[in-house]
């Protein structure tokens, strides 16, 4: 399929999407228009790869049924590492619309393996289109010391963990997807956890011999990081507005909430990157062939 088709394909689910601010919003509903909407951003950046880079990541995924059972495997992973620590200890959000039983037994892996699918198409169609027209050399040799930064990634998770330690045993008692609790969050133990998690996905990806984004980072390829602050910018712009009149999801217990429009803390712009490094990180890992486009 040409990109011209995909992005047909991608403009009439984006109409079809917008079906849901004249349905009722229940369960069906909000699941039907909201995927409609996902799949719309996925095949339109699918298109965009398409045409600026000539390589299609779902033919990739066509083409390997095994590929792409690695590819839903990493996507549950990744959607249950994402609700541990987001949604269930850290209390930042909830789905009105789900309980617990729907969520986790019928939503969770379609939900999670299209969601992924359209953060890493929206990466890999901005990178495609900044390599286009601003190249991606490698403009030094300069690497980072990968096994020093799991040594402290191992360092800083155990750390925070048992600095943590009456933070995460109140939690655990509670677990609510539907309904606000009301939590005071150190957002400290969120930043801390992600730098390990990321300092130790990056020595893990380097001793499969496999390129990561802090390497590329240090020997002058910013196409990468550029393109996560880009596509998760213009992501999460597009999601936010779509979000606010339905409520798929409401922010709770965020630091500084007083700072919002229409009810949308401005500090959740600043943590949509890091979903997008997590994933790609945790992908290029665990995947093989199919993940070296990530950070090459």
């Amino acid at each position: 399929m040409n990109y011209r088709s995909l992005s047909i394909i991608g403009l009439a689910l984006f109409l079809l999407a917008f079906a849901q601010f004249f349905t009722p919003h229940n369960l069906l509903f909000v699941f039907l228009f909201w995927n409609c909407f996902i799949a719309s951003i996925a095949l339109f950046s699918e298109a965009l790869t398409l045409k600026y880079s000539s390589y299609s990541f779902l033919t990739v995924l066509w083409n390997d049924k095994r590929g792409l059972l690695r590819f839903i495997a990493v996507s549950i992973l990744s959607g249950f590492l994402f609700d541990v620590f987001a949604l269930w200890l850290s209390k930042l959000w909830v789905y009105p619309f789900f309980t617990p039983k729907i969520y986790y037994t019928i939503l969770f892996i379609p939900g999670w393996t299209l969601y992924w699918l359209m953060i890493l198409e929206s990466f890999l169609g901005i990178k495609a289109l900044l390599e286009k027209y601003f190249g991606s050399k490698i403009v030094n040799n300069l690497k980072p010391n990968h096994f020093t930064g799991f040594v402290g990634g191992i360092a800083l998770f155990v750390l925070t963990l048992f600095l943590s330690n009456n933070l995460i045993r109140s939690k655990i008692s509670v677990f609510e997807i539907s309904q606000p609790i009301n939590y005071h969050i150190n957002f400290w133990f969120i930043i801390l956890l992600f730098i390990a998690f990321l300092l130790i996905i990056e020595y893990l990806q380097n001793i499969k011999e496999k390129s990561s984004l802090l390497s590329t980072i240090f020997a002058g390829h910013y196409q990468n990081i550029t393109a996560i602050l880009l596509s998760s910018l213009l992501l999460s712009i597009v999601m936010e507005a779509i979000n606010i009149p339905i409520g798929y999801w409401r922010y709770t217990n965020w630091p500084m909430s007083d700072l919002a429009i229409l009810g949308l803390p401005l500090l959740t712009f600043a943590f949509w990157p890091l979903h997008y490094i997590a994933f790609l990180s945790l992908y290029n890992w665990l995947g093989k062939k199919e993940t070296k486009p990530i950070w090459n």
